[in-house]
């Protein structure tokens, strides 16, 4: 069925909105990783690193049991 609508067997189609949701979710890792790295370079006290994790902890909390829900594709019977 995927190749009669132009997708190799190994593609899905998926909702934008589920796209966009986990791109941001990983642009907020992402975002955190920024601000740990910033922290550390500045100091490296065992609180800094419990702060560290701890911020790095909530941003990945998003990602949490997100998943990707492919969207079906409906066949087309041929016409008889």
């Amino acid at each position: 069925m995927a190749g009669r609508h132009g997708l190799a067997n190994d593609e899905v189609v998926l909702r934008r909105g589920q796209v966009q949701d986990l791109h941001d979710r990983i642009y907020t890792v992402e975002a955190a990783l920024d601000d740990v790295e910033g922290d550390l370079a500045r100091t490296r006290s065992a609180a800094a690193y419990r702060t560290a994790l701890d911020h790095l902890f909530a941003a990945c909390a998003g990602l949490r049991g997100f998943s990707f829900e492919p969207r079906a594709i409906r066949a087309t019977r041929p016409r008889s």
